[in-house]
């Protein structure tokens, strides 16, 4: 995808970059729900709060990764438990299926318990697996970043006597335009919702 070589940046300092287009990306690309009311959704995500129950569900889904560390797991999934008195207590998360935004606590919440929270990041796409979209605005991300870091401080023209030479310094601005190319299609849930509907069909 370019002709950036291992003496024009490292694999250290490509995985560097890996990891820093990954955080921004998920910071262009997720919603950040905090304390999100626990509540009825549909017959089947009744969200009971019943002493037996310990399956409930996020109102958006999939679930993203809170922590940024690549990963989406429990600990993507904050859970609090409100006393009628106010006091807040935070829940065991056992497992989670991200995308269906269900999450699975280590014990049933009381029937006489005030309310559940949960707090969570969500996206368009699914993170967890990931999208081969997501994969490919990382890879226009690190791209950009990448020469931007062999150009930075170079002049794009430089004179030898009667001669000028210019050379391109802008793929860095071609890459980060594609990469903003794939972030609009990864937040159009119109576009989300032709592509799921073309796999049913």
């Amino acid at each position: 995808m370019t002709n950036i070589s291992t003496s024009d940046v490292s694999d250290t300092g490509v995985c560097n970059l890996i990891t820093y287009a990954g955080t921004i990306l998920n910071s262009d690309m997720e919603i950040y729900e905090e304390e999100e009311r626990i509540a009825y959704i549909s017959n089947t995500k009744g969200n009971d709060i019943n002493g037996t129950n310990t399956t409930f569900y996020c109102k958006n889904f999939p679930m993203g990764d809170l922590n940024d560390d690549f990963k989406v797991n429990t600990s993507d999934v904050n859970v609090y438990q409100y006393a009628s008195d106010g006091t807040r207590t935070t829940l065991t998360v056992s497992s989670i299926v991200a995308a269906t935004g269900s999450f699975v606590l280590s014990s049933a919440p009381a029937a006489s318990i005030s309310h559940l929270t949960v707090t969570y990041k969500w996206a368009q796409r699914n993170v967890a697996t990931p999208d081969a979209l997501i994969k490919q605005a990382v890879i226009a991300l690190v791209s950009s970043f990448a020469y931007r870091k062999i150009n930075v401080g170079k002049s794009p023209r430089w004179r030898m006597g009667s001669t000028q030479i210019w050379r391109d310094i802008t793929a860095h601005d071609q890459y980060y335009k594609e990469y903003n190319r794939l972030l609009a299609r990864l937040n159009d849930r119109l576009n989300v919702d032709q592509i799921q509907l073309e796999n049913v069909l």
